[in-house]
């Protein structure tokens, strides 16, 4: 077990002693290409090892991997604190309790890290401490798009989702599941406005117009995505991931953290309506449900292979 820095789509689970070793198996059950890092000489059973804890976290960060640290939050704070210059560019970091009892998101709003420590708590099956009011109001994330969307004027989300938090309604324009699914308060008379903007052959950056065609002024009342329908394209061509999972014999407590971690990961769901309505305590902003009635299987599957 040698020191590597993972590459870019892989996650980091650190930790600083072979007692973490049982949360961090958990972790990397529900966390698909998590890996795990172990401080050399006081783990035996970590992937891989390193040598100084503040040097192997300061350059995960610096090459932008996800960072699940099994340790004090404080560590982190200090570790990364001088580094911290640029919120747009930060990958999710969390700090997560020893036993297993505490995930705290710290770090990387803008790159999803709620969206992780909801996903790494339920593997653990406890609640994650989201302190994101916009996040924990309505239910999504503004910030960080599901895959397929990209803000084009982040520097107004901040004054956008204060708005929506002192009261103001939000019209859409255009059509995105994972924002028509949360909690958005949504309104045809909202003062505030949601434009998504289609870019099927994923060139160039979209213009920002309206419906009928007249520029848009990019200004704080207004936050516009750009949907990528080549990305969703372009994956059906290369080939996807069908996984086909058991939710259990009976209460969510004895459901595998790996079924839940797929679950979470997933931007599809496919299934009979009832047994899709057991599991939605796990559905995530950007999943996309696709439900029909227990006699139609064959056409279910095809549906899924599609």
């Amino acid at each position: 077990m040698t020191t590597a820095i993972p590459q870019p789509e892989l996650k980091a689970i650190v930790i600083l002693g072979e007692a973490s070793m049982p949360v961090a198996r958990q972790i990397q059950a529900a966390i698909p290409g998590a890996v795990i890092y172990g401080l050399v000489d006081r783990t035996q059973s970590a992937d891989h090892t390193y040598g100084n804890f503040g040097e192997f976290v300061r350059e995960l960060f610096q090459n932008a991997t996800p960072i699940m640290g099994i340790c004090a939050a404080g560590i982190l704070i200090r570790t990364l604190a001088p580094l911290l210059n640029n919120k747009y560019q930060e990958p999710p970091v969390m700090a997560i309790a020893e036993d297993g009892s505490t995930v705290v998101p710290l770090l990387g709003g803008l790159q999803g890290v709620n969206d992780l420590a909801r996903l790494i708590a339920t593997g653990l099956q406890v609640s994650p401490a989201i302190t994101t009011s916009g996040d924990l109001r309505f239910g999504t994330a503004l910030f960080s798009p599901p895959s397929g969307y990209r803000l084009l004027n982040p520097d107004h989300a901040k004054t956008f989702i204060a708005d929506l938090l002192a009261g103001a309604t939000v019209k859409l324009l255009g059509q995105a599941d994972w924002l028509e699914n949360s909690n958005l308060p949504f309104s045809p008379e909202g003062n505030l406005t949601i434009q998504i903007l289609e870019n099927p052959q994923g060139g160039e950056q979209s213009p920002l117009v309206s419906p009928d065609r007249e520029p848009l002024l990019p200004s704080p009342n207004c936050l516009v995505y750009e949907f990528t329908s080549g990305d969703r394209q372009h994956t059906l061509k290369t080939g996807g991931k069908l996984a086909i999972v058991g939710i259990g014999p009976g209460a969510a407590a004895w459901m595998s953290p790996e079924v839940r971690g797929l679950l979470q990961s997933a931007t599809d769901w496919v299934g009979y309506k009832t047994y899709l309505d057991l599991v939605k305590f796990l559905w995530q902003p950007g999943i996309t449900r696709h439900e029909s009635d227990n006699r139609v299987e064959l056409d279910r599957a095809t549906a899924a292979l599609n």
